[in-house]
């Protein structure tokens, strides 16, 4: 399945769902167990021009193989910003996050059924420019190194902009995953904390 395309005919705006939490009606974006799909250029949790925030309890939840979210291609990337709610009794912790790669079990063999999802030229955290702070009230992403999932790339545009989120750019855990051996986060070429000239500060919590 391809979800958006190139320009704005194609893009999808995900934002403004906000059912209680845990539920698919607090979702931008829900894949259970779904495989090899791709999300190109959707806006999740901002306004239709990606400036203004409208967001989701939680912005992407994604589990299966092999799926794609954005590129190396100028066009790729989605925006993930704006999501989560800060607890009315606490409002220093956040429910809700950016993006939670989750993991899927099979219930008899116990084998993993989410891996190697790949992120390339998003903005999490930031408008749809790359360059204005727009963060997720948690985390940015939220996966684990038994999922095998890649952040980032070495093209310029495959370049994934992480700022301004509330609870860390990125976090790569093992708890909830029974201590299964190998996996792996990788995460290389990223502007992590910056904007997408590199230049401005955009500071993940």
């Amino acid at each position: 399945n391809a979800i958006g395309g190139g320009g704005n005919n194609f893009r999808n705006v995900m934002s403004g769902n906000n059912g209680p939490a845990g539920s698919v009606g607090a979702t931008g974006i829900a894949v259970t167990a779904g495989n090899s799909n791709s999300f190109h250029n959707n806006i999740i949790g901002l306004n239709g021009t990606g400036t203004t925030k409208l967001g989701n309890i939680l912005g992407v939840f994604m589990t299966g193989f092999d799926n794609s979210f954005g590129g190396d291609n100028t066009d790729d990337g989605n925006t993930v910003s704006g999501n989560g709610k800060p607890y009315t009794d606490d409002p220093i912790r956040c429910y809700g996050a950016g993006v939670h790669i989750a993991m899927l079990y099979d219930a008899e063999t116990q084998e993993p059924l989410t891996l190697n999802t790949t992120f390339r030229g998003n903005r999490i955290g930031a408008d749809i420019s790359g360059t204005l702070p727009r963060g997720n009230c948690g985390a940015g992403i939220y996966t684990g190194p038994t999922h095998q999932t890649t952040i980032g790339s070495i093209t310029q545009s495959g370049r994934n902009i992480i700022g301004d989120n509330g609870f860390t750019a990125i976090r790569c855990t093992s708890e909830n995953d029974f201590n299964l051996p190998g996996g792996y986060c990788a995460i290389a070429g990223n502007n992590i904390g910056a904007d997408l000239t590199g230049t401005v500060s955009l500071p993940n919590d």
